[in-house]
């Protein structure tokens, strides 16, 4: 018998595990690490896509986040299953894509305007052509003052007349834009400023033409022209399509 001042203690006796038990547990734990082994690629990160990373809304098949190679306009509308295929263009990046049916448009990273693809410089405004990526504000300011001083842009190497557009300028711009056809040049009431913008034709060319119609009379066609001193038929041939003379038709 204990003694009083000990304690009894009770303990259940807990037969040691058998063979087969020893062995459920080890083929549980195998079939759990097979099992985590399989399924590791949604609780280990995969390696981060190469590339600029660029999100793509709207109209698409599979919109969301894509890092393409070459990173351009189309190779993102492929990545998000779009058949659309329109005129091509690098992405920087951060852009946003936008669809609307057939429609791209593009949200440039640094403004928040969304800017239709391509621009057409006859017809911008400052702050499209300012979101063109590698333009300044005072060159697209530039580029609107030139066309409403002295007429639309007949050819982008024409859009040197305005003050700021470089080689380097033309180039960044190229993939942006597509000019419009502003349609000839009415040579019976054009300024001097719009005439001026003809190839072969400048300033002081411009200004006979305009002295010789208010002397003279308006050209009744454009072979006329050669009234203006200055003016014979290899410039006459330049300015085929580009200048209506006479009675429109």
């Amino acid at each position: 018998m204990a003694d009083a001042g000990e304690s009894v203690r009770f303990r259940r006796e807990r037969p040691p595990p058998s063979n087969g038990t020893l062995v459920f547990s080890i083929l549980v734990f195998v079939a759990a690490a097979v099992a985590l082994g399989w399924s590791r690629g949604w609780w280990i990160p995969g390696p981060a896509p190469a590339g600029p990373v660029f999100e793509i809304r709207g109209d698409v098949p599979r919109p969301g986040l894509f890092a393409v190679e070459p990173p351009t306009l189309r190779a993102l509308l492929a990545a998000a299953g779009s058949p659309l295929d329109p005129t091509d263009r690098p992405l920087v990046a951060g852009e946003v894509v936008v669809v609307h049916g057939e429609q791209v448009v593009v949200q440039l990273t640094d403004d928040p305007l969304l800017v239709g693809l391509p621009l057409d410089p006859n017809t911008a405004s400052v702050a499209a052509l300012d979101a063109i990526p590698g333009l300044s504000t005072g060159v697209a300011e530039a580029i609107v003052a030139e066309r409403t001083a002295h007429g639309p842009f007949r050819s982008l190497d024409a859009l040197r007349r305005a003050p700021g557009v470089s080689d380097a300028v033309l180039e960044a711009l190229t993939p942006f834009v597509a000019l419009s056809d502003p349609g000839p040049i009415d040579c019976n009431t054009a300024p001097a400023s719009e005439l001026e913008t003809l190839p072969g034709v400048g300033p002081a060319l411009a200004r006979r033409m305009v002295e010789e119609r208010l002397q003279g009379g308006d050209f009744a066609s454009l072979e006329a022209l050669t009234r203006v001193q200055g003016i014979g038929p290899a410039l006459i041939e330049r300015l085929q399509g580009q200048v209506r003379c006479g009675a429109a038709p």
